[in-house]
């Protein structure tokens, strides 16, 4: 009889098991993009378990796993690996450009389909294949900044560029530098940056350059550690930074010296939409801190599988394929966005800055 029970009991637990939607996330956990890395991580977590308290998708609840690739090749080589082994073949991830080598190893060898909250490199776009995004691509975030600038009395710029991460930021820069020379801003140099960079060095040159702004484009942990060490040389200048840089953790780690940056996002601390107030109490307490716009965009990549799973009826990786190739409009959490033909988000930045510890609306 104890038997019979037993028997009973695993097969409704391998019925279970296969009832469920396994779903993986990757990021670099730990590293220098660490910070953002986890509020994207946690907007992932939110959703799913949102979706789960809510019945799963068609019925199924969400099995999630998540994993650190460390922010390089090796380690999202190994992750793509690891999901194969465990039959994970839907991904949200990777979150940078500079991994574009081992999407495309994961795609073929692996047949992954991915849908990255973060990654913009225009390298990947206009390819019919198995990476999808909720973001634009650097096209879109390069006029989005110059907007940005042009919106200020800002007349000398100097951009910041992170070549560690350069298939991301190479082509927001050539895209930025086009916008500025054809307009009124005055573009007087690019000054590189990389995990080796002497900082202290890299201040004295923008001190000597002296320009109205600064273009960051790299992340959060290399603003706070510039705009503070610009702060003891009483540099005070306009700061822009990217859409990855903007977040709690930059606020956190930079103190005051955040007071008036700006960027581009789609997180309003400040806004008083009901849906918002309620993802960022939800968020506050499962996580006990502020969200980022990347936990938003993570947030969206969760619920685009839940449109195409329940849209197909299965979550085979060809079924999800075939349903997110016939979406257009997408209902996101800060709004509708468009998925073109190549899987490509089109949606529009909002511009923000911190004001009084907050991320808002400018």
């Amino acid at each position: 009889m104890k038997k019979l029970i037993l028997i009973i009991l695993c097969i409704f637990l391998m019925g279970c098991q296969e009832d469920t939607i396994k779903l993986g996330f990757t990021a670099g956990l730990s590293g220098i993009l660490s910070d953002e890395a986890i509020a994207t991580r946690n907007g992932f977590v939110l959703a799913a378990e949102e979706i789960n308290a809510a019945g799963g998708i068609n019925g199924s609840l969400i099995e999630i796993t998540t994993k650190d690739d460390a922010s390089t090749l090796e380690g999202l080589a190994s992750v793509n690996q690891e999901f194969h082994d465990e039959g994970i073949h839907l991904i949200v991830g990777p979150f940078i450009s500079s991994h574009e080598p081992e999407i495309r190893v994961g795609m073929k060898n692996f047949n992954h389909l991915y849908i990255s909250p973060t990654i913009t490199s225009s390298n990947l776009s206009n390819e019919d294949d198995q990476f999808y995004r909720v973001i634009g691509d650097t096209h879109m975030m390069a006029s989005g900044i110059y907007d940005l600038i042009a919106s200020t009395d800002v007349n000398s710029i100097v951009i910041i560029q992170d070549t560690d991460n350069s298939q991301m930021t190479q082509t927001i820069k050539e895209d930025l530098t086009k916008y500025i020379i054809s307009g009124d801003v005055e573009l007087l140099g690019v000054l590189e940056l990389s995990k080796n960079t002497d900082l202290v060095a890299l201040v004295d040159q923008i001190d000597f350059i002296r320009p109205d702004g600064l273009v960051f484009l790299t992340g959060s942990v290399h603003v706070s550690e510039l705009i503070q060490l610009m702060q003891i040389k009483d540099l005070h200048l306009t700061k822009f930074v990217s859409t990855w840089a903007l977040s709690t953790e930059l606020i956190k780690n930079s103190g005051k010296e955040s007071e008036g940056v700006l960027g581009l996002g789609f997180y309003d601390a400040y806004s008083q939409d009901e849906k918002l107030l309620s993802f960022k109490e939800k968020y506050y307490e499962r996580f006990s801190t502020e969200p980022a716009s990347t936990s938003i965009l993570a947030y969206d990549a969760v619920y685009l599988f839940k449109a195409a799973i329940e849209k197909s009826g299965s979550a085979d990786v060809e079924s999800v394929k075939k349903a997110l190739d016939e979406l257009d409009e997408v209902e996101g959490f800060t709004g509708n966005y468009y998925l073109n033909e190549y899987g490509d988000a089109i949606r529009d930045y909002k511009k923000l800055k911190i004001i009084d510890g907050q991320i808002r609306g400018y």
